[in-house]
């Protein structure tokens, strides 16, 4: 998995922000980021 912003330059949501650092920063696996990147991208969608 490439690690990247939600979509593009698209804001990273802010409920998220916190736990989206710790991954972009590697501290969490794609595995432990999955539900988190689900999530963000989903809101990306809605709007």
């Amino acid at each position: 998995m490439i690690r990247t912003t939600v979509v593009g330059s698209w804001p990273i949501p802010a409920e998220h922000k916190p736990r989206l650092t710790e991954y972009y920063k590697g501290a969490l696996s794609d595995e432990e980021a999955r539900e988190l990147l689900q999530a963000a991208a989903r809101i990306a969608m809605y709007e």
